[in-house]
C-alpha cells in the first residue's frame, strides 16, 4: 500500500516458523533427506552436474576418503556457470575454456554445518539462521547420513498448517476479476477477494 518493495528472505521465514509450536518439537530424523547423494572430492564438475540433474536434488555430500570435507550445491553450480572474470566495457566476454572438466575442490563449501538426526526442527532452524545457510548435514557417529534443507521445513509447514492458512488477495479491480475466474469463482472459506 505505501508503494514500497520489500524483500522476505529464507531466514525471515525460518524465525516466523519458529513461533509454531507444534512445528519445533519434531525429530530432524522424520523429515531429513536420506540416503543422501555423496561425491568424491576429485570428480569433475560435468560429473556432479549430471547426478544432481538425474538425482533431482540440489546438495550433495563432498567426501575425501569417505570423510566428509564439505557440500556443493546447485547455487554454487550457477556461481561456476555465471562466472564473470573477463569484462570489456558493459559487454561480457566469454571464456573459450569450459569448467566442466576442472574438479569440484575449489568450488566446494568447506564450513558444512552438521546436525544430529536427534535434534529437534527447533535446533536446525536456529542453526541455519545462525549460519545463514539453507542445508545442514544431518551426521550420526562421524558419518553423513542425511541432508536437511530450509525447503525441507518449509514442506513440513505447509504439510502441518497448509489447511489452516487462508490466503487473501486484495487490490484487484472488477475487470481483473473478470481474467481470473479461478480467483472469481473460489468458494473456500480461506479464500476471499476484495
Amino acid at each position: 500500500d505505501d508503494g514500497e518493495i520489500y524483500e522476505i528472505t529464507r531466514t525471515d521465514v525460518l524465525e516466523e516458523l519458529l513461533k509454531i509450536p507444534e512445528l519445533l518439537s519434531i525429530p530432524v530424523k522424520s523429515i531429513m533427506r536420506s540416503p543422501i547423494i555423496t561425491v568424491d572430492v576429485h570428480s569433475k564438475i560435468k560429473d556432479v552436474k549430471k547426478l544432481m540433474k538425474e538425482a533431482g536434488i540440489h546438495h550433495v555430500v563432498v567426501l575425501d576418503m569417505d570423510k566428509v570435507i564439505g557440500t556443493f550445491t546447485t547455487f554454487d553450480l550457477l556461481g561456476i556457470m555465471f562466472r564473470r572474470d573477463i569484462r570489456q566495457g558493459f559487454q561480457l566476454i566469454r571464456e573459450n575454456k569450459s569448467l566442466d572438466e576442472e574438479p569440484i575442490l575449489p568450488y566446494i563449501r568447506e564450513h558444512f554445518i552438521p546436525v544430529s538426526p536427534d535434534a529437534s526442527l527447533k535446533d536446525a532452524m536456529e542453526k541455519m539462521i545462525e549460519h545463514k545457510t539453507s542445508s545442514l548435514v544431518v551426521m550420526e557417529y562421524g558419518k553423513a547420513i542425511g541432508m536437511l534443507s530450509a525447503r525441507d521445513v518449509f514442506r513440513e509447514a505447509r504439510k502441518l498448517f497448509g489447511r489452516k492458512w487462508g490466503v487473501r488477495i486484495s487490490g484487484l479491480s472488477e475487470d481483473t476479476l473478470f481474467y481470473y475466474p479461478l480467483i472469481k469463482n473460489i468458494k473456500s472459506p480461506s479464500w476471499k477477494c476484495y
